[in-house]
């Protein structure tokens, strides 16, 4: 083999290496869409409980924080009648990805 080939042949196993070589996790924005519909979705399921908003952001590649603003029915009546509940709640949520790119949140 020349040194013309060689080279030729050793800059396809690189580039092949680079392409199949594990990339480490890390969130796509159709990620964080999804993670934030299912934190929609089942505090939707929750009666009494209207999702007003879902906001996360990438605090790094396979961490994102945010929050849920719910909206408490019975709370929110009361205000309409004058009282003093605001009738709504913040719930601070995170969401990790591990290196099989298996995802877990939580909202607290």
């Amino acid at each position: 083999m020349t040194n013309g080939g060689f080279f030729t042949v050793a800059a396809i196993v690189a580039v092949g290496a680079w392409v199949l070589w594990p990339k480490p996790a890390a969130f796509a924005q159709k990620d964080v869409d999804k993670i934030k519909e299912d934190i929609r979705t089942e505090f939707s399921k929750r009666d009494g409980l209207k999702v007003i908003d879902v906001q996360l952001i990438r605090e790094n590649d396979r961490k994102l924080v945010g929050f849920v603003k719910l909206e408490i029915e019975a709370l929110a009546e009361l205000k309409s009648l004058g009282g003093l509940f605001h009738g709504t709640m913040i719930k601070e949520c995170t969401a990790s990805m591990d290196e099989n790119w298996q995802t877990l949140w939580s909202c607290r």
